[in-house]
């Protein structure tokens, strides 16, 4: 199960975003969903498109992106980390 999907974030605030929220954003939404990012992520890997609202002074983006849902072998190694991390601190 690797291969890559396409993905669509809705995000909206007050004022543009610099290239480092929207990949924040998009990191985000990875791991709240459980999925893998390529990785090599970076600015050539997702596409944006916004619309302003000028009554409410909100603009809406549209963040495309590629991922893959995580396997259960990927989720279970995660959960194995954080426990170690746990015992050890």
């Amino acid at each position: 199960m690797s291969d890559f999907i396409e993905h669509t974030l809705t995000v909206q605030a007050y004022g543009s975003l610099f290239n480092s929220e929207i990949e924040n954003y998009i990191k985000q939404a990875a791991i709240k969903n459980n999925l893998v990012l390529n990785g090599s992520f970076g600015r050539s890997d997702y596409v944006f498109y916004f619309d302003a609202y000028p009554t409410n002074h909100l603009i809406k983006y549209t963040i495309k992106f590629m991922a893959r849902p995580k396997t259960a072998d990927e989720i279970l190694a995660e959960q194995i980390e954080f426990q170690i991390k746990q015992l050890e601190s």
